[in-house]
């Protein structure tokens, strides 16, 4: 049995990043309006804890900040952010370590209530800073790096966490320790939300993994997590209030504390190796079902549209799938009682004869399939034209022929579909430079039979370069789509529309006069710029300059034609483009601007 993983929904990790992003933003407003109006209870969770200083609840306006410009995608401000909190937290660790004051602890407000380092957040609130700092910074070159970003969350959530647990078994033991005596409750709540958090944002993050995916692994993981960190907590209260009423002495409760751990982490053990066990149960239960489906491969390949038959040495067939049964129309059950020569014609017997002869004299490592392109005789009588290949190989000191006899008119079918298929543009679904060059040459071959006027447009989408360069490759790719779409609803039936490269397509028309002419590309020239093309909640105008040079295919050059229709292009494009040049084989060059649509010498 397999599991798919399944990630947290897009509307859940948006209400998680959403959620902690207001928690950041409204607490350090809060804190920061507590140094502001002066009132040190704004800034404690709890009175007799310690404040959170002034730059820590600006750290933690940051955090916010960065969750909202990580998860929106923002670049720029993402990089900003992360560099800002590790220019300010690592200037606070370097005060620290040469015992100076670089004026930035009370830089906003100031500090009355504190003695030592008036304002100054701890070493420890700073060090986790600098690796919240470190995750912001780097996320944004990092993001398939996630096992950096998890060790960078798992590092950062070690002193908060350590500060947590002092604050839950020895608040004023804590405080002596000069790594964490002035980092608050709540900075260690929202350092610790920070780097849980944090690993929602990539779903590439092993941590996410292991959080929300649903693998047999993680499921273990998640059952397992609560409890490692539930038991300390519960029962280091446990154990330190039994010492504190002396009721149990502090050697004997670390005694007891170790045989706890100890008998919890075996019985987490047991309960995973009993889970793996499932597990390798579970996979051999799919080898064993593995083996069945090769059991059955002689079903899957009895279902081939293809006829497969094995024949001996003599040419005695010794089976045959359901497809030749559908293609030769004997049955399964005739078929194995004949002959292999019997649905070969006789015309063709002495040429299959020798080339299975050759077949057989080549050495192993040179023999390759045998193929061949011959009629097949059916049962009523009918010749097939069929494709044949033959392998050749030895079962129980036999010697095996396996022949694939495919019809070859599906075959036909479908080279006749790929020549179309590459003879297509993908993007444009308009003919391709190769299928272009091929109707050149067909012109150039009948021109001199040809009874209409023949005439070539070479058209140009106008700033192509600029509408890539501003909206990016995908708008301009919608405005290939978009030109072609509209320039084919333009033209007729018989016309052919080329892309010839790039923004530039060929038409190749037949009419009777230049009117014709004229209506045809002028149509098509205000349809393509009739409408806006929308992206992406953006417009962008579309329009196209035409070239197109008219004549006679008994009186002119084909090459000639296509030169003289690329220089038209080139002056409609000098004249201001959107408009259409005609240029004629008596060197009168003619025009339709938007603004004036009649021909003008």
């Amino acid at each position: 049995m397999t599991q798919q993983a399944s990630y947290i929904s897009p509307y859940t990790r948006q209400v998680i990043i959403n959620s902690f992003t207001f928690v950041f933003l409204i607490s350090s407003l809060f804190v920061l309006l507590g140094w502001e109006l002066d009132n040190i209870a704004l800034t404690r969770l709890i009175p007799v804890f310690p404040s959170m200083k002034p730059n820590t609840a600006i750290g933690f306006f940051l955090c916010g900040c960065a969750l909202f410009s990580i998860y929106k995608g923002f670049y720029y401000p993402t990089l900003i952010i992360g560099g800002t909190l590790l220019a300010l937290f690592s200037a606070t660790l370097f005060e620290y370590a040469f015992t100076i004051d670089l004026h930035i602890d009370q830089l906003l407000f100031t500090d009355h209530w504190s003695t030592q380092y008036p304002g100054r957040p701890s070493i420890a609130t700073s060090t986790s800073f600098i690796f919240v700092g470190l995750f912001t910074l780097l996320y944004t070159h990092w993001q398939k790096k996630a096992v950096y970003l998890d060790i960078i969350c798992v590092i950062g959530l070690a002193a908060p966490t350590i500060a947590l647990l002092g604050y839950i078994y020895n608040p004023l033991g804590l405080f002596k320790v000069p790594v964490f005596s002035s980092m608050a409750f709540h900075t260690c709540i929202g350092l610790i939300m920070f780097f849980i958090a944090a690993p929602v944002l990539n779903q590439n993050s092993h941590i996410n993994t292991l959080l929300f995916v649903d693998s047999p692994g993680s499921g273990l993981f998640r059952r397992l997590i609560l409890p490692i960190f539930a038991m300390p907590l519960i029962l280091g209260l446990i154990y330190k209030t039994l010492v504190v009423n002396k009721l149990l002495e502090p050697d004997f409760a670390l005694a007891l504390f170790a045989a706890n751990f100890i008998i919890f982490s075996l019985a987490a053990l047991i309960h995973s190796s009993i889970r793996y066990n499932a597990l390798f149960a579970e996979f051999n239960a799919v080898s064993t079902d593995n083996i069945h489906k090769q059991l059955k491969l002689s079903v899957i390949l009895d279902s081939a549209s293809g006829a497969l038959i094995l024949f001996s040495d003599t040419g005695a067939i010794l089976s045959v799938n359901r497809g030749a049964s559908n293609i030769l129309g004997w049955t399964q059950e005739e078929m194995e009682q004949m002959s292999v020569w019997e649905i070969v014609p006789f015309r063709y017997r002495m040429t299959v004869l020798r080339a299975i002869v050759n077949f057989r004299r080549q050495t192993n490592e040179n023999r390759e399939s045998l193929s061949l392109w011959l009629f097949a005789k059916c049962k009523h009588g009918d010749e097939l034209a069929v494709l044949v290949s033959v392998t050749q190989n030895t079962y129980s000191n036999q010697l095996i022929y396996g022949a694939l006899i495919m019809d070859a008119q599906r075959l036909i079918d479908h080279i006749q579909h790929l020549n179309r298929d590459m003879n297509l543009d993908p993007l444009t679904q308009a003919h391709n430079r190769r299928a272009l060059e091929q109707e050149l040459q067909t012109m150039r071959e009948n021109c001199a039979v040809a009874r209409q006027q023949l005439a070539i447009a070479i058209i140009d989408i106008d700033h192509f370069k600029a509408i890539n360069d501003k909206y990016g490759h995908q708008a301009g790719d919608l405005a290939l789509q978009t030109f072609s779409r509209r320039l084919m609803n333009c033209l007729r039936v018989h016309d052919r529309l080329y892309r010839f490269g790039g923004d530039e397509f060929v038409v190749i028309v037949e009419v009777a006069n230049d009117l014709e002419l004229k209506a045809i590309f002028e149509r098509a020239r205000i349809a393509i710029a009739a409408t806006p093309v929308s992206y992406e909640n953006l417009y962008f105008n579309l329009s196209c300059s035409i070239g197109v040079c008219a004549m006679a295919a008994s009186e002119g050059n084909v090459d000639r034609c296509f030169s003289n229709a690329d220089q038209a292009l080139y002056q409609s494009k000098q004249k201001g483009r959107n408009r259409l040049e005609i240029y004629h084989s008596s060197q009168s060059l003619q025009q339709f601007s938007p603004t004036n649509s009649s021909i003008h010498d």
